[in-house]
Order: C-alpha cells, then structure tokens, then sequence
C-alpha cells in the first residue's frame, strides 16, 4: 500500500512539474510577443513573421497562414510583399514598379481581387518579402500572444507556486510531528 502511495505521489509531482513547464514555456512565447508590433509582425533577426487575417491573397495565403518575410533593398514586378498602410499591415503582390527620381513606388493588387489598389507604396512602407509560409499555424501565434492567455498562465503559476509552498510546509510539519 505504501508502494502505492509513493508512486501516487511521484506522478503527482511529475504532472505539477510539466503544468509548471508548460506554464512557464507559454509565458515565455507571450514575452516573445513584445517583439511583435502592434500589425501583426513579430520580428526574428534579419525575417520577420507575418500572420495573415485575410483572404485577399488566396490562394497563396489563406487566412491565420504565417509568412516569413524578408526586409529587401528594391523589390520587382511579381514579388509578393507586405507593407504597412494607415497603420495596419496588408499583402499584396506588386503589379507594376515605377521608378521617380531614384525613388521607388509600387502599384499592389490582392490576387483574389479583382481591382489594383488605389494608392501606389514606397520602400519604406515595405516591411518585407514573402520568402515562404507556414500554413494554419498563425491560429496559435494569435491565441500564444493573445493577453487573456498571458493573465492565465501567471495565475496558473501563481497558484502552482502556491501549492508547492503549501506542501512543503505540510512535509516539514509531518516531519517535525514524526521526530516529537
């Protein structure tokens, strides 16, 4: 019976151990989401990844889709960019490249549009180059750096810290009846 009781025990305190974990790795992914501007991008070194919350480029991309995307000096006819416009960030491909003083715009169009954005882009709306996706992954990076998730995983911590100091002083109270 003793065994029982031991292995009981042990599992319990493995299973707190992988909550604590798990907990612990969440938070951890939220505070990777401070690097991630408020439109959607979380920036990894010289990529940064774009969720995708629209269709406007399906097939291509598919919404909750991440697509890495990659800061380039000029960008040509067909590259499917995603830049930053009254301040939220969209996908489009670009359509024709016009060249002014040295300085470079960019007609877009969505592919699964069926008209050319009314406005033309710079460089340095231009957060980057699609250089690759990850389909249907985005839905976790949004519920990862949503802060409903954040405020829960704290408190599942607080209440796992919790428990464990209340264990440990109900063992030294057992072993201090034991010696008595």
């Amino acid at each position: 019976m003793k065994n029982i009781g031991k292995i009981t025990s042990k599992i319990l305190r493995i299973s707190v151990l992988i909550i604590f974990i798990v907990g612990f790795s969440l938070n951890s992914l939220y505070m990777l989401a401070y690097t991630r501007d408020s439109t959607n991008l979380i920036k990894i070194g010289k990529f940064a990844l774009y969720v995708d919350e629209d269709e406007t480029m399906k097939p291509l991309a598919t919404k909750n889709d991440i697509l890495v995307i990659k800061k380039e000096q000029e960008y040509e006819k067909n590259d499917v960019v995603v830049y930053k416009f009254n301040d939220c960030n969209k996908i489009k491909r670009i359509i024709q490249k016009s060249t002014i003083n040295n300085y470079s715009l960019y007609e877009v169009k969505g592919d699964n549009n069926y008209y050319i954005e009314p406005y033309e882009i710079s460089n340095r709306q231009i957060k980057g180059r699609v250089v690759n996706k990850i389909k249907y992954i985005g839905f976790a990076i949004s519920i990862i750096t949503s802060k409903v998730l954040f405020s829960i995983n704290t408190l599942l911590l607080a209440f796992l810290a919790y428990n464990r100091i209340k264990y440990k002083i109900r063992i030294n109270k057992k072993r201090k009846n034991k010696k008595q």
